[in-house]
């Protein structure tokens, strides 16, 4: 993994590990560590593919499913 990733994914876990309406949304929390929004998009999309992220309609307004909360866990200093 990637730095970029490896911060994204835990920042994801501590400020959004479930769906919430009031956010912060994924893409947000992305441009708050000032990861371009095509490489959010990617890595979102990644983490749907292991089974770490999950959506409905859009990727940015997800969630961490309990397998993506343990591995940002793992990756915490």
């Amino acid at each position: 993994m990637k730095d970029d990733e490896v911060r994204f994914l835990v920042k994801l876990a501590r400020e959004r590990p479930k769906q919430a309406a009031d956010g912060p949304f994924a893409d947000a929390v992305g441009a708050s560590l000032g990861i371009h929004p095509k490489r959010v998009d990617y890595l979102l999309q990644k983490w749907t593919d292991k089974g770490w992220w999950n959506y409905g309609v859009s990727a940015r307004s997800g969630w961490l499913e309990p397998a993506g909360i343990e591995a940002a866990e793992k990756l915490r200093p």
